[in-house]
C-alpha cells in the first residue's frame, strides 16, 4: 500500500486538520514578513545610497564653485570650503575601497561613509548591501562610475 497524502489528510480528525492549516497559514505569514522586511531594508539601502550619489555630486558642484570663487576673491574661507566638500567626496572614495579590497574594512566604510555626509542610521545597510552585491554586473558598473 502506498502513501497518499490526500488520503491521510482527510482521514485527520477536524482539530487536526485545522491545526495543519493554521500551521501552515502561519509559516507562510513568518515568509510573508521576512520577505518584506527583506525587500524594505534592501529597499532603504539603496536609497540612501542613491542619496549618497546626490551628496556626492552636490559637493563636486558646490567645490567647484567654491573654487572659483577663490580663484577671484582669494579669500581662505572660499578655500576652506572647497576643502570640506572634497572631503565629502574622498570620504566616498575611502568607503569604496574599503569595501572592495580583498580583505573588507568595515570601520573604514563606516568612517568613510560619515565622511561623504551619509546619515549614520543608513550605514549599517549601505555596507551590507555593497559587499555582498557589489559583483552584480549593473552594481559593479556604478561602482566604476
Amino acid at each position: 500500500m502506498s502513501f497518499s497524502p490526500s488520503r491521510w489528510v482527510t482521514d485527520l480528525p477536524i482539530n487536526r486538520k485545522l491545526a495543519l492549516v493554521g500551521s501552515l497559514m502561519a509559516i507562510l505569514l513568518v515568509a510573508a514578513v521576512l520577505g518584506l522586511w527583506f525587500g524594505m531594508t534592501t529597499l532603504s539601502s539603496l536609497r540612501a545610497l542613491v542619496g549618497g550619489e546626490g551628496l556626492w555630486s552636490k559637493a563636486q558642484k558646490n567645490g567647484l564653485y567654491s573654487l572659483r570663487n577663490y580663484l577671484f576673491s582669494r579669500e581662505e574661507d572660499d578655500f576652506h570650503a572647497f576643502l570640506r566638500f572634497l572631503a565629502v567626496q574622498r570620504g566616498d572614495r575611502d568607503a569604496r575601497l574599503a569595501l572592495t579590497a580583498t580583505s573588507p574594512d568595515r570601520q573604514a566604510a563606516w568612517d568613510g561613509f560619515l565622511r561623504g555626509r551619509n546619515h549614520s542610521d543608513d550605514i549599517p545597510g549601505m555596507i551590507p548591501l555593497l559587499s555582498h552585491h557589489r559583483r552584480l554586473p549593473h552594481v559593479q558598473k556604478a561602482i566604476e562610475i
